[in-house]
């Protein structure tokens, strides 16, 4: 938030957005070796921090780069991280009763159900009601 709030106010150069999202990242992936617990636990959310605000700071700039696809599971993440817990236990199960064992088939199922799972509740759920309290808010504000 305090991140999101930054950028509503400030530009960001370019230069800034790539070095963010590449030291972020660098340490996420490579960094992770810290001896010291104390030291560790301050890298690791700042790396995430960087990586997040460069990535944010960017979005205006290259999200035409993107397919319009990927832009869309960026929209439906968070329905997708909601339900895959409840949902992609499913395929397993199925597959289990039907005396099935592949664990490559297994996840792939898995993998589809919750992508299918996440997008019906964002189109039916979270965009409706979204639209709705926006359209609430906004005829509040005009009181």
């Amino acid at each position: 938030m305090i991140i999101a709030q930054f950028l509503e106010r400030h530009a960001v150069p370019s230069v800034i957005s790539v070095l963010a999202v590449f030291v972020g990242a660098a340490y996420v992936v490579f960094g992770r070796g810290l001896d010291n617990v104390f030291l560790n636990s301050l890298a690791v959310p700042l790396a995430a921090a960087a990586l997040v605000f460069g990535v944010a700071s960017s979005e205006g700039r290259w999200g035409s780069l993107f397919p319009r696809w990927m832009i869309y599971m960026g929209a439906v993440s968070y329905a997708l991280y909601l339900i895959h817990p409840i949902v992609a236990p499913v395929a397993p199960v199925i597959l289990r009763k039907l005396s099935i064992v592949s664990p490559l088939l297994s996840i792939t199922l898995s993998v589809t159900i919750s992508i299918i799972a996440s997008i019906l509740l964002y189109e039916l759920v979270d965009r409706p009601v979204g639209s709705f309290l926006n359209r609430l808010i906004k005829g509040n504000q005009t009181h």
